[in-house]
């Protein structure tokens, strides 16, 4: 399945007929399209969405449509792996030349992706774009009822637009809107062409199939026309019926283009204007992971509009027990040899955001407490080492579980040792031993049994 990150170069010659008090436009369209005509006027409606920059042309990836003063409405499968950082898209409207310097291009504040929309199946591909500012109303396409698109006629052809590829090797894109009428295909044929994917409740099917598969002389979407406008003429104007949304190919002489069914959305385009939350940057744990200490969760920055609720926990990192329903926790040393990490959640009527910072721990022992450095080949991720009252005792975190550590313990040039004792396990990954003598003696203990950097050096356990 390809996605109309796309449109194809087109042409047009329309005819009006009124029909049920609507006049929509049906065309006599030649059907030997490769390439079509520049758009003769701009449509103050129409939008191009691309990175923010001076090169409007440059940046474009997708189409858009203005449906209210402040926001604009595009395919969902153009904002995937962007919903965190609005501020890296602009939208250029009103003109069809990407290069026209005279264009209104404005900043986005927030994405809305439909809840339900899938990238598998492109179901639901639509979304909202809120802009920075509120734009005049003559910027502002309606949309097509329910009741009016069921009265559209068979031979009726809608007007497509966009700024995508328009050569078969989809090499060209042009900086000028290239505009065609294409016929819409009836549900149940669209289907048994395309398949399952095609639900005929929320997509609409049309486009000229090219005559075989070497010529590529059909009228389709293609790359770079993603979320572009498939729009009727009514009595009233252009009104919106269908965003460009996925395909089996280009111009193809077997599979028409598919475009999301903007009027089985207008009640959640309507209604679905908050911006759900976005992580900006992660939750952390500040303060000393040793018993006796105090940690806080510093619960990160998000995005999005006001949240209606949010709570913050600290938890035990591997069984998920909460530690503490807030962002302050006082270690004890019954949580010596656990590891902790905080937990956030941000809601608003948007949505629903879980935020976790990295890991902290394992938690070691009070008193003074010194660290010891390890190879990266190590299986030992850190040494920790507390002596309080001179009785010292080595927490070992490893990158693994282990099942005993009795094998490395004894190995290398100290193999039959004696001088360790007794090695008890707090997790899998975070054991504790007792150690002979204070920490000053223990270095060269650490490099001949443990494997420990031989440049390895004793330092205040901080994080």
């Amino acid at each position: 399945m390809r996605v109309f990150l796309r449109l194809q170069k087109i042409t047009m010659v329309a005819l009006s007929l009124l029909v049920c008090g609507a006049t929509f436009v049906v065309a006599d369209v030649n059907k030997r399209v490769i390439n079509g005509t520049d758009s003769a006027k701009d449509y103050p409606w129409m939008a191009s969405v691309g990175t923010t920059g001076p090169d409007a042309a440059r940046g474009h990836f997708c189409g858009a449509v203005i449906v209210d003063q402040q926001y604009a409405l595009t395919a969902a499968h153009c904002l995937e792996g962007l919903s965190s950082t609005p501020e890296s898209i602009q939208v250029f409207i009103g003109k069809s030349n990407l290069a026209d310097k005279s264009a209104k291009i404005v900043s986005v504040e927030g994405m809305i992706i439909h809840p339900e929309f899938n990238p598998d199946t492109q179901q639901s591909d639509i979304a909202l774009l809120r802009l920075s500012e509120i734009l005049d109303s003559r910027f502002v396409i309606p949309l097509l009822t329910k009741e009016e698109e069921a009265t559209i006629p068979s031979l009726t052809k809608a007007l497509l637009l966009g700024w995508g590829t328009t050569d078969p090797k989809l090499t060209v894109r042009p900086s000028v809107l290239q505009e065609a009428l294409i016929p819409l295909t009836d549900s149940q044929t669209c289907q048994s062409r395309i398949g399952l994917d095609f639900d005929s409740n929320t997509m609409i099917c049309g486009g000229t199939l090219s005559s075989t598969s070497q010529n590529s002389d059909g009228v389709d979407a293609c790359y770079g026309d993603s979320g572009g406008p498939l729009v009727v003429q009514t009595a009233s104007g252009f009104k919106l019926l269908g965003l460009a949304s996925w395909g089996l190919s280009c111009a193809s002489e077997k599979y028409w283009g598919v475009y999301t069914r903007v009027p089985s959305f207008a009640n959640w385009v309507k209604n679905s204007r908050t911006v759900a939350p976005y992580l900006i940057s992660a939750p952390l744990i500040d303060g000393v992971p040793k018993a006796g200490s105090k940690i806080v969760c510093d619960g990160g920055i998000f995005g999005g509009d006001v949240a209606t609720a949010k709570s913050v926990l600290i938890q035990d990192a591997e069984s998920g027990q909460v530690l503490t329903k807030g962002g302050v926790y006082s270690l004890k040393k019954s949580d010596v040899g656990r590891s902790v990490t905080c937990v956030v959640s941000i809601a608003n009527q948007g949505g629903e955001l879980l935020s976790q910072s990295d890991v902290v721990g394992p938690i070691f022992p009070g008193g003074t407490s010194r660290q010891i450095s390890f190879p990266k080949a190590s299986p030992i991720s850190s040494a920790r080492i507390s002596c309080p009252n001179g009785k010292c005792t080595m927490l070992l975190s490893f990158k693994k579980a282990q099942s005993g550590i009795r094998a490395l313990l004894q190995g290398g040039k100290s193999r039959g040792t004696t001088n360790w004792k007794k090695a008890t396990k707090l997790t899998a990954q975070a054991w504790t031993v007792a150690l002979p003598g204070n920490w000053k003696s223990l270095t060269g203990l650490m490099i001949r049994s443990l494997g420990a950097d031989k440049k390895s050096y004793l330092s205040e356990g901080r994080f």
